[in-house]
């Protein structure tokens, strides 16, 4: 009975593990789409003057600072009709891919990367397009410093339940078992003057 208990205690602690990891990945993963869109918006506000006035140099200079955005690895401007205007890549990175299209709001998504693209409107007019390929190896890192927590916090749940059952046995469920026991001597030993030794 006990190991039946501990058994089943494991599937729902792991149970519950699994849906908070999970859960927490999916939210992990909306918040840093969210926050590509805005910063794709952010840089297609900034670099619409660029745009505008077919400034590339100005451009460029826009998207030197995110080399301080580790995730960010690549960066590219377009123009209204879709022809590269400025880029910028993180040193290290695989090369930028094709680029998703002109004049929407657009996401692609893969086991690695976050790809966004955000319109560049200037004075009520279509400039052009601003891409980001985001790495989603933050939101991995982070998904597994989680599982270590839920791990290590699980270990301590299932150690501290199986001291107070061990706790739970010595008071309750062994005073039963004496109790069943002495039942049956009396019962099969017609002894009525056998009593119940004290839990105490």
């Amino acid at each position: 009975t006990t190991a039946r208990i501990s058994a089943a205690r494991v599937v729902a602690v792991a149970i519950i593990a699994t849906i908070i990891t999970a859960s927490s990945f999916v939210i992990g993963l909306f918040a840093a789409i969210d926050t590509g869109r805005l910063q794709a918006k952010m840089l297609g506000e900034s670099a619409a003057a660029a745009l505008m006035f077919k400034d590339p140099k100005a451009a460029s200079e826009l998207l030197q600072p995110l080399r301080n955005m580790p995730q960010i690895l690549t960066a590219t401007l377009h123009t209204a009709e879709g022809a590269r205007f400025a880029h910028y890549q993180r040193e290290g990175s695989t090369p930028s891919r094709a680029s998703l299209g002109a004049g929407a709001d657009l996401l692609e998504l893969d086991l690695t990367h976050l790809h966004v693209a955000q319109p560049v409107q200037f004075e009520g007019l279509h400039r052009g397009h601003a891409e980001l390929t985001l790495s989603l190896a933050p939101l991995y890192v982070q998904t597994l410093w989680q599982v270590l927590a839920t791990l290590a916090a699980t270990g301590l749940a299932l150690l501290s339940s199986r001291l107070l059952l061990k706790r739970l046995n010595a008071s309750v469920l062994d005073p039963i078992a004496d109790l069943d026991a002495l039942t049956q001597r009396v019962s099969n030993d017609a002894d009525y003057s056998l009593r119940a030794r004290s839990s105490d």
